[in-house]
């Protein structure tokens, strides 16, 4: 059995390993070292300036979050020292921004990264409890206690349930030190960030490293690799089929998962705090009704075409603690005389508001003023309260018939 040490940036293959231990700690210093902090101590970078770094950064990334996956697949362990993400770098692109941070390896959906990181914190302690002491990896950790302590923990999320992990080590607030994490090919075991382990201690981890997911006794001679009952065989083979079950089920799962995460956030619409907000979630719920979108000039935010031919210029509102005025029924009035002006399109102009957004919807009062109703009425245009979209796509109607329903209260005039 070789034990190798090597650097995230620049080691072998994990594709040539069993076992792979990832310790995030030192993730960051790729790009703090080498880029100097903005005034509020954040990290940015713009592929075209930077000398190829960015781009670099981004490929290694999706690199070795490529091996871990096909690791996981080929039955090989991942192990990951829990710890705080350290500062995370933007790359500033064209279209859209993207950042890096230590955990961006991981090879799960963007939702459930989100939700992982933001609840990682720095907590520092050596009391847990074990929650798998019947398991190898429970029963090591319950073991062998007195040389483990976690410097960060990871909080309770609505986002990270049953489903997405499985707690292995509890602290005394009801935090987790320990984790399994579903990663679409198999689990990510995060361990407790200090495992002061002699050379004793360490072979017996990387003996339960390797049990995990291999279905091999390491221990003994080489020799007794050649000897097998057979019993063994077939149960490793009932093993081995049960396994491909699972995967094909994680998938079908994290599949199932990314849907759900997109219907549900569905719901911003009744809640979105700015127009930036607002039209995301008008562009997300458009785009799966099958309306084709895209961005437009300043006075309209959304162009929107249905697949029948019509089309409709989208301008949002947002007022936290009040009705929606006069403004965005100007900027629409502007940006659909351009249209007309320099494109000879004349779409049906569309107010999608939200006034009142920090209160329930139930208990608003009317959510536009009757200046703009006057405004919007005189120039054709549509008002339609978020609450009121919201209320023809929550039903259990098919999307060719939420979309009809959407199509008629944008054309109510």
């Amino acid at each position: 059995m070789k034990v190798e040490e090597e650097d995230f940036a620049s080691g072998d293959s994990f594709y040539d390993y069993d076992a792979v231990f990832l310790d995030p700690g030192k993730i960051s210093s790729l790009w703090t070292d080498h880029l100097r902090p903005r005034g509020d101590g954040s990290f940015k970078s713009n592929p075209r300036e930077d000398g190829g770094l960015s781009r670099g950064l981004e490929n290694l990334i999706r690199a070795r979050g490529e091996e871990v996956e096909e690791l996981l697949s080929k039955n090989g362990s991942v192990f990951c020292k829990l710890r705080k993400p350290g500062k995370e770098l933007t790359v500033v692109k064209n279209d859209e921004n993207e950042s890096i941070d230590s955990y961006s390896w991981l090879p799960v959906s963007k939702d459930l990264h989100t939700a992982l990181i933001e609840r990682v914190k720095n907590r520092k302690g050596e009391r847990m409890e074990i929650k798998k002491k019947e398991t190898q990896l429970g029963n090591f950790l319950d073991s062998y206690s007195e040389s483990i302590s976690y410097s960060a923990t990871l909080s309770g999320n609505p986002k990270l349930d049953h489903s997405a992990l499985e707690p292995i080590a509890v602290t005394p607030t009801g935090d987790l030190a320990s984790f399994a994490l579903n990663a679409n090919a198999g689990n990510i075991y995060f361990l407790p960030a200090e495992m002061e382990l002699d050379q004793t201690l360490l072979d017996e981890f990387i003996e339960v490293a390797l049990s995990l997911f291999g279905f091999k006794f390491h221990g003994g001679p080489s020799w007794l690799d050649e000897y097998s009952l057979n019993e063994e065989k077939a149960l490793r083979s009932e093993v081995e089929e049960i396994e491909a079950e699972i995967s094909e089920l994680s998938h079908q799962k994290e599949e199932k998962r990314e849907e759900l995460n997109t219907v549900a956030s569905f719901k911003r619409l009744l809640a979105a705090k700015s127009k930036f907000e607002l039209k995301s979630v008008l562009r997300r719920v458009l785009n799966g009704l099958g309306f084709e979108t895209e961005l437009a000039n300043s006075g309209i935010d959304i162009l929107v075409s249905s697949p029948e031919g019509e089309s409709f210029a989208l301008k949002t509102g947002v007022n936290l603690a009040g009705p929606i005025g006069l403004e965005p029924y100007h900027e629409l009035v502007r940006g659909i005389n351009d249209l007309k002006i320099y494109e000879n399109d004349d779409p049906q102009g569309v107010l999608v508001v939200n006034g009142y957004s920090d209160s329930d919807p139930a208990e608003r009062p009317d959510q536009v003023k009757d200046e703009l109703l006057n405004g919007c009425n005189l120039y054709g245009f549509t008002v339609v309260t978020s609450a009121e979209l919201f209320d023809v796509i929550k039903g259990d109607g098919t999307r060719e018939e939420k979309a009809a329903a959407v199509k008629k209260l944008f054309d109510q005039v």
